[in-house]
């Protein structure tokens, strides 16, 4: 933004004898937060990362069996976070799902058959020219995660678990430490501030089941707020002329 302001030379109407020559500058005000975010954005959401301190167990709904989930669903981190910070706030989370190289993967359709040819790689069942053989093993995989797909072949995780111990004696599966998840909070400017401004003088949250017996500690990482759609500019003449993009459903 500043540098569009510093482009700006003229305004108005330029004659033989009226210029219209001005010289522009922004000067970017911040008000007093944790988060140090500019007053003159509008934010829509924020990015953060949940980095894994000690095994996170999260209950599968309606399951006897002691499985966790591989993610952090949206639901839980706005009970146990999100309105404990801004109660009642009208705010969509995302689940937090597995990072792997910096990126945030997602779910494997279920129904999707592969061809397993390395415990990293896979091939689309019916790829082009990609056709089972006696070496490669077809099989379904689930619990992996995944982002990119080119030409056939996609990389995938599937998270790391380890037991756990309850008071009682039970065991539990859980989210082993050391992973990071990543997830997205949609809402209005005002609540997302008063979140990035909470998550920066938190060093730690307590997530999932089993809190009491020091299971589920996880750092909440503020990655930065997204801004809702800046007008693009163009130029005609001496002219500056704004165009608001219409976001299209």
């Amino acid at each position: 933004m500043e540098s569009f302001f510093k482009e700006i030379k003229h305004i108005g109407i330029r004659a033989d004898d009226i210029s219209g020559e001005v010289e522009c500058s922004l000067t970017m005000a911040t008000y007093k937060s944790e988060a140090k975010l500019s007053t003159l954005s509008d934010y829509h959401a924020l990015d953060y990362t949940l980095d894994i301190i000690s095994p996170l167990c999260i209950r599968v709904p309606y399951d006897r069996d002691p499985n966790t989930l591989l993610y952090a669903p949206g639901g839980l981190i706005r009970r146990e976070i999100c309105d404990k910070i801004i109660p009642n706030a009208n705010l969509t989370i995302t689940n937090a799902y597995i990072v792997a190289n910096g990126k945030r993967l997602f779910p494997m359709p279920l129904a999707m058959a592969v061809i397993k040819l390395s415990p990293e790689e896979m091939r689309y069942r019916l790829a082009p020219g990609k056709k089972p053989n006696h070496s490669e093993q077809l099989i379904t995989i689930n619990n992996a995660y995944t982002r990119d797909f080119e030409q056939g072949t996609a990389r995938y995780t599937i998270p790391k678990t380890t037991r756990i111990t309850d008071k009682n004696g039970n065991v539990h599966d859980a989210l082993s430490s050391g992973q990071t998840l990543k997830g997205v909070i949609y809402g209005n400017d005002k609540d997302l501030r008063k979140l990035a401004d909470y998550i920066k003088v938190r060093d730690s949250f307590m997530l999932g089941a089993h809190t009491d017996e020091g299971y589920g500690e996880v750092r909440l990482n503020f990655l930065g707020l997204r801004e809702k759609n800046r007008p693009l500019k163009f130029w005609q003449g001496s002219l500056t002329r704004f165009v608001y993009p219409i976001p299209l459903s």
